[in-house]
């Protein structure tokens, strides 16, 4: 008797899934209130966050920045508090315009 099936046999098991520290983020996946996460410049385009986001980490990489410094200077350029954060991240060409601001 044939026992028969229509399954695929399970992939082989290989080297796990690395991800990129920087990642392209999808516009489409911004949910976030602007009043919350404030608003991003190039130009004086107003851009959406991730656009802003991919490009700061692109300068960083070209500029040998450290991804953990390059995320703690994004997330502090963000706040009411991180005017010399976001004066390294305007060298990128963008202007950060915290919530509170506005």
């Amino acid at each position: 008797m044939c026992v028969c099936s229509t399954r695929s046999p399970p992939a082989a098991p290989g080297p796990p899934e690395v991800l990129s520290p920087v990642f392209p983020l999808s516009t489409s996946a911004h949910t976030m209130d602007s009043k919350l996460t404030g608003r991003y410049f190039v130009n004086e385009e107003e851009i959406p966050e991730p656009q802003a986001a991919n490009r700061w980490f692109d300068y960083a990489r070209e500029h040998d920045i450290d991804i953990a410094r390059a995320i703690s200077l994004w997330e502090d350029a963000a706040s009411l508090e991180g005017e010399q954060s976001r004066a390294t991240i305007e060298a990128a060409g963008i202007r950060i315009e915290p919530p509170a601001v506005r």
